[in-house]
């Protein structure tokens, strides 16, 4: 999905976790100041490896919990990730 396509839609969430996102909306939603956004994003299966793997590296916790479990991920790329354990 294009950026311009994307800026014209109404609940752009769904969109930003199921579709396929060119490079250019994916980049920017990946650099977005709202960290709900950036979780989305690595909430979609579609997306790049080479961006979850820099959303791991995200200062927001739940944004790396998100890119942990990215179906795209080696078991070895998702040992690598930072984020918190519940020891509840």
């Amino acid at each position: 999905m294009p950026w311009p396509v994307f800026e014209e839609l109404d609940r752009p969430v769904r969109a930003v976790e199921r579709c396929r996102l060119e490079p250019e909306p994916a980049e920017r939603l990946a650099r977005d100041d709202v960290p709900g956004r950036r979780r989305s994003l690595a909430r979609n299966p579609h997306l790049d490896t080479g961006l979850v793997l820099r959303l791991a590296e995200d200062p927001d916790d739940e944004v790396r919990v998100q890119a942990s479990v990215h179906p795209g991920l080696t078991e070895e790329e998702r040992a690598r990730i930072d984020f918190p354990i519940d020891q509840g």
